[in-house]
C-alpha cells in the first residue's frame, strides 16, 4: 500500500540507534510537517485506531528526548518512566506495522495505555507550569513595587522606572494569557489578580533588597573581570586602594606604614605588566593587608586574626584554588573586617570624647566652687 511506503520514506527514528542521527530541533521540525501529520492521520483511520496523530507522533519525542520534553517532571515520577517505556514500544510496533502492513491485535491496547499516560503527564505538566507562571507574576509584582519607591522618583531614574513598569505590565498580561491558554486555571488567574494588592509588598524591605542585589551584582561582576584572559584587575586595584585609604583615615599617624605595606605604585606596576595574577604576589599583598590590621587593631583581636590568616594561607596553597572565585570572596571578607574595625575604633573615640567632656565639665564646676 502506497501510504505505508510513503510514511517509511520519511525515515523517522523508530529505534534508539536511528535516533542518534537526529537533534531535538530537527525531529521537532519534521514532526510538525503537515504531510507527515496528514499521512499518520490517514494511517490511524485505516487501522481504525482512535488517537490524534499529534499525540502518537509525540512518542518520538518522549522516547528519544524525555529530559527536554518532560523537564518539569522529576526522574522519579512513575508516570514519566511508564510514558517513556510505552513510547518506545509504540515506535517499535509502528515500524512493524509499516513494514508488515498489518496491525497486531494488542496494538489498540498499547495505544490506549499510551494515550492515558499522555493525558496524566499533560495534567501534571500543566500544574507545574501554572505554579511557575504564578511565581513569575509574584516576582514581577515585587519588582513593580520597588520601582514605585522614592528611590526611583529622582529625575535621573524616572524615565528608566516608567519604561520598566510599562514592560512589567506587558509581561504580567502575557502571563495571565498563558494561564488562560492552559485551561482550568481560574484559581491561578485569581491568585495573580489578588497580587495586585499583594500584602507582602506593603512590608517589603526595599533598602535591603536593593542593597543585597547590588552587592551580589558587584562581586559577580568582579569575578567575571578576573576570569577574563588576561584578567582585568581594574576594579580589584580600586578596592585595594580603598582599603589602604580607609586604614589611613582610621590611623593617620601610620600613613607611611600603610602606604609602604600597600604600595599602590608597585601594585599598578604588576597590573600593567600583567603579572598581578601571580599567586605568590597576591598572597604577599594580602599578607601585607593583614599586617595593616595587626598594626591598627587591639592586641586582643590578634588571635582571631591569626586563625583567619592560616585559613587564607591554606586556600592560597590549595591546588584546587580558582583565583577569580577566591579573590572576590577574600576582598569582601577584608572589607567586612575593616567595617568592624572602624566601628570599634569609632566607639572607643566616642567614649573618650564623652569622658573628656565630662572631665572638662567637672573641672569647670569645681573651679566655680572655689571662686
Amino acid at each position: 500500500m502506497a501510504l505505508y511506503q510513503r510514511i517509511l520514506e520519511y525515515k523517522l527514528p523508530y529505534t534508539e540507534e536511528k535516533s542518534k542521527d537526529w537533534s531535538f530541533n530537527e525531529l521537532t521540525k519534521s514532526l510538525m510537517n503537515r504531510n507527515i501529520n496528514k499521512d499518520f492521520t490517514l494511517l490511524f483511520q485505516h487501522l481504525q485506531i482512535n488517537i490524534k496523530s499529534r499525540i502518537a507522533l509525540s512518542s518520538f519525542m518522549t522516547a528519544w528526548f524525555p529530559d527536554i520534553v518532560m523537564e518539569n517532571i522529576p526522574e522519579t515520577d512513575q508516570t514519566k518512566k511508564s510514558l517513556i517505556a510505552m513510547s518506545k514500544i509504540i515506535l517499535r510496533e509502528l515500524q512493524k506495522i509499516l513494514v508488515e502492513q498489518k496491525k497486531p491485535q494488542y496494538f489498540d491496547n498499547c495505544i490506549k495505555m499510551y494515550n492515558d499516560l499522555f493525558e496524566v503527564w499533560i495534567k501534571k505538566d500543566k500544574e507545574v507550569l501554572k505554579d511557575e507562571l504564578v511565581n513569575k507574576f509574584k516576582e514581577f509584582q515585587i519588582t513593580y513595587a520597588l520601582l514605585n519607591t522614592p528611590k526611583f522618583n529622582e529625575i535621573k531614574h524616572q524615565d528608566y522606572a516608567v519604561k520598566w513598569k510599562k514592560d512589567i505590565e506587558s509581561v504580567k498580561g502575557k502571563i495571565v494569557k498563558q494561564l488562560e491558554k492552559l485551561g482550568d486555571c481560574e484559581e491561578e488567574i485569581k491568585k495573580c489578580r489578588d497580587m495586585e494588592e499583594y500584602d507582602e509588598l506593603k512590608t517589603i524591605d526595599v533598602d535591603k533588597i536593593i542593597s543585597e542585589t547590588a552587592h551580589e551584582m558587584y562581586w559577580t561582576k568582579l569575578s567575571k573581570e578576573l576570569s577574563e584572559k588576561p584578567p582585568n584587575w581594574t576594579t580589584t586595584v580600586k578596592i585595594i586602594q580603598e582599603i589602604r585609604d580607609r586604614f589611613i583615615i582610621i590611623q593617620p599617624r601610620l600613613e607611611s606604614t600603610y602606604s609602604s605595606l600597600i604600595d599602590m605604585d608597585h601594585i599598578e606596576h604588576l597590573r600593567t605588566n600583567i603579572v598581578l595574577h601571580n599567586k605568590n604576589s597576591l598572597q604577599q599583598l594580602f599578607n601585607n593587608i593583614i599586617t595593616c590590621f595587626m598594626e591598627t587593631q587591639a592586641s586582643s583581636a590578634d588571635e582571631d586574626l591569626q586563625s583567619w590568616v592560616e585559613e587564607i594561607g591554606e586556600r592560597f596553597n590549595s591546588p584546587d584554588i580558582i583565583l577569580y572565585e577566591f579573590i572576590p570572596i577574600l576582598l569582601n571578607k577584608i572589607l567586612i573586617r575593616l567595617d568592624k574595625l572602624e566601628e570599634q575604633i569609632n566607639k572607643i573615640r566616642s567614649s573618650l570624647r564623652l569622658l573628656k567632656e565630662k572631665t572638662k565639665t567637672s573641672s569647670t564646676s569645681n573651679s566655680s566652687k572655689v571662686i
